[in-house]
C-alpha cells in the first residue's frame, strides 16, 4: 500500500519518494494521480513539495494523508 495525500487545489497525488532534506521530511516527491472531481489524471504531474517561490513560501501543500480504500485508488500502476 502506498500513501496518498489530499493537495490544498483538491487534487489527490501519491508519494513517490521520501523527502531528501531531513529539514523537510514531511515534504516528499509527489505525483498528481487524480483531479478534484476525482478523474484519473495520467501522467500527472511530479511535484517536489519542499520546491519554494523567492521568498520562501512553498508552492504545494498537503490537506491530508488518505487511505487508499477511501477512494479506490489502484496506486500501483505509479510504481510498475
Amino acid at each position: 500500500m502506498y500513501t496518498l495525500a489530499e493537495r490544498t487545489t483538491g487534487e489527490f497525488a501519491v508519494v513517490l519518494k521520501p523527502a531528501t532534506d531531513k529539514v523537510g521530511s514531511k515534504r516528499p516527491l509527489v505525483k498528481v494521480m487524480a483531479a478534484m472531481n476525482g478523474e484519473p489524471v495520467d501522467n500527472g504531474p511530479e511535484l517536489d513539495l519542499n520546491e519554494k517561490d523567492d521568498p520562501g513560501n512553498y508552492y504545494h501543500r498537503i490537506v491530508r494523508l488518505i487511505d487508499d480504500t477511501e477512494h479506490w485508488f489502484d496506486t500501483r500502476r505509479y510504481f510498475s
